[in-house]
């Protein structure tokens, strides 16, 4: 259940994007991070959208990513847009990688680590797209409805209640707060009461 996992890392930013009409309007891409296979980023390039890229982040420091889960293309719309084949991820100048995705994707693909790569930013960059030749009318744009950071923490609520303690009391979230808090749900809450006890 998606609704069970990727709370930490939000969708920050984006090289470009169909909605807004110029680098001025844009905004964060939260279509990324709404949980919903029915909303979706859309590159706004020349051509399939290589290079293209967006910026997922986390405002409680480095965390271990362990996975990431995708959506590619639009679950709305899924013939109009093309869907990622291959993309590049980075978290720092050490941590890079290359997805590559064996065949046209339908539905969620898993991307797990060899190991956990601490990082607090997660940056995805579009290299080669299926089928590059999406409806005209959307000048083969490239899509992607959902991106998931996955943590060590996101299945133990009581471990990621624990580490939301600890980065309340270092004064860390910020506006994430009430949103991490919200996603959390009850299991993680004796351990919040004593994190924030004891600090």
């Amino acid at each position: 259940n998606p609704e069970n996992f990727g709370y930490w890392f939000r969708a920050q930013g984006a090289s470009s994007s169909l909605r807004d009409g110029s680098a001025a309007e844009l905004v964060a891409p939260v279509e990324l991070s709404d949980k919903s296979y029915e909303t979706e980023w859309v590159e706004n390039k020349s051509g399939f959208g290589r290079g293209e890229f967006v910026t997922l982040k986390t405002s409680l420091g480095a965390l271990p990513v362990t996975a990431i889960r995708l959506a590619l293309g639009h679950g709305a719309a899924p013939s109009d847009f093309n869907r990622p084949r291959r993309l590049g991820v980075i978290f720092d100048k050490k941590n890079q990688y290359w997805i590559e995705i064996p065949k046209d994707p339908k539905g969620e693909q898993w991307v797990v680590f060899p190991e956990p790569v601490s990082a607090d930013c997660v940056t995805l960059v579009i290299d080669d797209v299926y089928p590059r030749s999406a409806s005209k009318a959307k000048r083969g744009r490239t899509a992607i409805s959902e991106i998931t950071v996955v943590t060590e923490h996101d299945m133990q609520p009581e471990d990621a209640g624990r580490l939301l303690a600890t980065r309340v009391a270092e004064g860390r979230g910020g506006s994430d707060l009430g949103r991490l808090l919200g996603s959390l749900g009850p299991k993680a809450a004796p351990a919040l009461v004593a994190g924030i006890a004891s600090s």
